[in-house]
């Protein structure tokens, strides 16, 4: 299977996930939190994003104050933060294959541009 191949596949099965996502969404008298699926993260670690440290982060920074926590680890240039990624990915539409595609393509290109750095920061691009 070529990298085409490969990106084909994964556009169809991510297609399939976030519709089967939208219409867990529109069931009625179930909790949805129990049927829905979480792709985003294996696909994220399958392109080599570093994982999200924001909470490590915070408990490093905790004076007790939540917030103030949180503002810290914002503000750490060695927080990882993946919510840039998670909120492009659930702003796709499930049946835009180019869109899909760009943003995998572009989850490549990061990837790269993490390992050229030689290193694992840089959540915030």
């Amino acid at each position: 299977m070529n990298q085409n191949q490969a990106l084909d596949a994964l556009v169809k099965v991510i297609k399939r996930v976030k519709a089967h996502n939208e219409m867990v969404q529109e069931l009625d008298g179930i909790d949805p939190e129990f049927f829905v699926i979480s792709l985003l993260d294996d696909v994220l670690d399958a392109f080599g994003i570093p994982a999200d440290d924001t909470v490590a982060k915070m408990d490093q920074h905790d004076t007790g104050d939540l917030i103030e926590a949180a503002h810290r680890a914002a503000n750490d240039p060695e927080t990882f933060c993946r919510d840039r990624w998670h909120e492009d990915y659930y702003d796709l539409d499930s049946e835009d294959d180019n869109a899909i595609r760009e943003f995998l393509v572009g989850l490549a290109i990061d990837a790269a541009r993490f390992r050229k750095e030689g290193t694992s920061k840089g959540g915030r691009a």
